[in-house]
């Protein structure tokens, strides 16, 4: 017999431990025109968000919010997690290419600051 594999997208739930209320924590916001990646730590330039970029000055290289969905680089908005009180699992989250463990630490810090803890067992 053959075994069948089915992956199966993950969920909000994998990366979500707690939180508050989904009326709440969650926004959708707009996103620059460039992919955004499922659990991605977003920054934010002028209230558009985009993949954290730590190498700017412009806003991008401050963590404040998490995506929730995937977006391609045609769509305009993306849901994310941008308020606690909330809880999300570490493993789970996107960082850029090369992130160091000081740069992802300084942006829990910030998460942290939004009320979203991350839980790093």
């Amino acid at each position: 017999m053959d075994v069948i594999k089915v992956v199966r997208p993950k969920t909000e739930g994998h990366l979500i431990a707690h939180e508050y209320d989904q009326n709440f924590t969650r926004e959708t916001v707009a996103k620059t025109a460039v992919a955004t990646a499922q659990f991605a730590v977003l920054g934010a330039v002028a209230n558009v968000f985009e993949a954290i970029d730590f190498a700017a000055s412009d806003g991008s290289q401050n963590a404040a919010a998490i995506a929730l969905r995937s977006a391609s680089d045609t769509e305009e908005k993306v849901l994310v997690l941008k308020n606690g009180p909330a809880i999300v699992r570490a493993e789970e989250l996107v960082w850029p290419a090369g992130a160091t463990t000081n740069q992802k630490n300084a942006a829990i810090a910030q998460l942290r600051a939004l009320n979203i803890k991350v839980d790093v067992q």
